[in-house]
């Protein structure tokens, strides 16, 4: 069982998979491709309301490993420069909500992982 879920977190991550022949291989299709979106506030509508419009921009992709990551405005209007992100630690705070099937809440692995 261990095994099977190490070969799954593997390529989802986009980690090479070993053939039988030595030659190392990544399944596409299994790789897992998220978008990171930014909340920012929407310039082409006009409201009267005392809340802004916002709408979620794509600032990036992660497939795999691999992280793309366009410059960011941040709250307060604080900028995130592609170019230094690059070199900066890849981690991300997620925000989802539970929609099962596709999203659903469960324990950790005996190693605090989840997949």
């Amino acid at each position: 069982f261990r095994e099977l879920k190490v070969a799954c977190t593997n390529a989802l991550a986009g980690k090479k998979l070993p053939q039988a022949i030595g030659v190392e291989k990544v399944d596409k299709s299994l790789v897992a491709n998220f978008e990171i979106l930014n909340l920012v506030p929407d310039s082409s509508t006009y409201s009267n309301h005392t809340a802004p419009n916002v709408k979620w921009k794509r600032v990036g992709i992660v497939s795999g490993r691999s992280v793309r990551l366009d410059t960011i405005i941040w709250p307060g209007g604080d900028l995130s420069v592609a170019a230094i992100s690059s070199r900066a630690r890849t981690i991300f705070r997620v925000v989802t909500a539970l929609a099962p099937p596709f999203v659903m809440e469960s324990e950790l692995d005996e190693d605090g992982q989840c997949l």
